[in-house]
């Protein structure tokens, strides 16, 4: 498959699905931090591998990486839960 045979839609949303299962803590992890959240997606942690999503979509998560981190916190705020750091301005090592 090749991001020029399929919609941006059906490509775009594994790199921001994965980070919004990473952030929350869950019975079996801890809660990661923004910051925690891009450096697995970018650079991959064992489970999750930069090669799992198409390198296209990847570097559009980069540079948008930081609103990102800004919805999650408005979003956890708004449901009375507080979110891991949100790592607001940190530079996400490419």
């Amino acid at each position: 498959m090749s991001f020029r045979t399929h919609p941006p839609t059906t490509t775009a949303l594994p790199p921001c699905l994965a980070g919004r299962r990473a952030r929350p803590r869950r019975p079996y992890k801890p809660s990661y931090d923004h910051v925690k959240t891009c450096e697995i997606l970018v650079h991959g942690d064992g489970r999750t591998l930069p090669a799992h999503f198409q390198s296209e979509m990847l570097e559009a998560f980069q540079r948008v990486a930081g609103q990102f981190a800004e919805i999650f916190s408005e979003y956890a705020d708004a449901r009375g839960r507080r979110p891991a750091s949100s790592g607001e301005g940190a530079v996400i090592p490419r």
